[in-house]
């Protein structure tokens, strides 16, 4: 029975005898270990490429991230040991061809991985490994790895995979895809809404958990449909994202042990816009009677809606709560614009209050949810603005809270 794995850099690694004598000498005296400049070379984005020599299964691969030197996480759905995406750092330490890393689980537990580097260039990096878990200082569980070959990551399609997506629903083992298109919504906070299409309309299929996680090139979802459930997992690995067209690929196992490669392509879904030549959609369209513009970015208005049951992560641009908070906001902040510049301000559908804290809880601020419907308004109201109203007058972009969290990232 395959052991409880909770740190995802143990989990990437298969258990074998080790072919670098030098993890397991019984000789007295100490091998001399090449100096291979690994720990300038080690800095980056690295993901599992092949074991024992055979390409890895992309179910068993994971990205480990080594920050510097001293530092590390990695990213993880191991299907055997639940373990998903924990993100823990280790502590690394380097000497020559040698890597130690250590992470904590909890108070009791921790982890500790030794690594000894064959070669590393830019791109690509063979090693071997040792695997130990204590507990209160105890050894529970040892094992040694066979040989690995890592490959650099280049490429990081976090904030690419952002928004909601169309495509065929494939299946397990090679089965042929049906013929029924479905849409993902993916969210920030690293949750996923899935879509079906009914009598032409889409319709949320219920379910009690559905995560993704995309770190590097590496994509992987878990599902449940209800609590009691079994919990299922799918691994892809992104090939591409452009021109709103993502592909992907994944090398799977069959259950006679042979393999082959299923591949899956999705094609952006564009949100619908906001028409903001009609003025009902902005609080505050002026009439030109002053040489500045200030263009005012609302805080977030759209609060205790916002964790109603079936309420969306971005508001509705006609809710009523955030209409009403929004011009609230308009007397106590914009108003003191009004005296100097002609001040517009849009509705915009932004990130309501629950998952702007559940986004910020996993990335340290909103900045991850503004990429989705706010930033489409927002954009979408300065390019009307500056086509049709600004005509050559100097201007100002203003905002507060989240407001002034989007006039930053526009």
């Amino acid at each position: 029975m395959r052991v409880f794995k909770k740190w995802m850099l143990a989990a990437i690694l298969i258990c074998g005898t080790s072919v670098f004598m030098a993890c397991s000498s019984n000789e007295d005296t100490p091998v001399p270990q090449p100096d291979i400049n690994l720990a300038e070379k080690i800095v980056g984005k690295w993901m599992t490429a092949e074991l024992d020599g055979k390409p890895c299964p992309t179910n068993l691969k994971a990205v480990v991230t080594f920050d510097s030197p001293t530092k590390a996480h990695g990213s993880l759905s191991d299907f055997y040991s639940k373990s998903w995406n924990e993100e823990l750092e280790a502590d690394v330490k380097i000497d020559g061809n040698k890597v130690k890393m250590t992470a904590k689980e909890d108070d009791h537990t921790s982890h500790v991985v030794d690594v000894t580097v064959s070669s590393i260039t830019d791109n690509d990096m063979v090693l071997s490994s040792e695997w130990t878990v204590l507990v209160d200082g105890k050894e529970i569980h040892h094992e040694v790895y066979e040989e690995e070959r890592w490959v650099r990551v280049t490429k990081d399609y976090e904030s690419a995979f952002l928004g909601t997506w169309e495509g065929k629903v494939t299946r397990d083992l090679g089965d042929p895809t049906n013929d029924e298109v479905h849409r993902w919504e993916c969210m920030a906070a690293g949750n996923y809404a899935f879509y079906d299409l009914v009598d032409n309309k889409w319709v949320e299929a219920p379910h009690y958990l559905a995560d993704y996680f995309v770190d590097g090139t590496l994509l992987c979802t878990r599902w449940q449909d209800t609590k009691d459930s079994e919990e299922l997992r799918e691994w892809w690995e992104i090939e591409s994202i452009k021109d709103d067209v993502m592909k992907a690929t994944a090398l799977r196992v069959r259950e006679d042990g042979s393999t082959y490669t299923a591949s899956f392509q999705m094609t952006r879904v564009q949100p619908e816009t906001i028409d903001y030549s009609d003025d009902v959609n902005w609080l505050a369209f002026p009439e030109i009677t002053k040489d500045v513009d200030a263009i005012y970015i609302y805080s977030t208005s759209y609060i205790e809606s916002s964790f109603e049951d079936g309420a969306t992560n971005y508001v509705p641009i006609d809710n009523p709560e955030m209409i009403l908070r929004a011009n609230g906001e308009y007397e106590t902040n914009a108003s003191v614009f009004e005296e100097s510049c002609n001040v517009f301000v849009p509705y915009y559908r932004q990130v309501g209050m629950k998952y702007a804290g559940e986004v910020s809880k996993k990335y340290g601020s909103i900045e991850p949810a503004l990429a989705g419907l706010s930033y489409t308004d927002i954009k979408a109201a300065l390019d009307y603005y500056f086509e049709n109203c600004n005509n050559g007058r100097p201007f100002i972009i203003a905002g507060h809270s989240q407001g002034s969290a989007m006039v930053k990232y526009v």
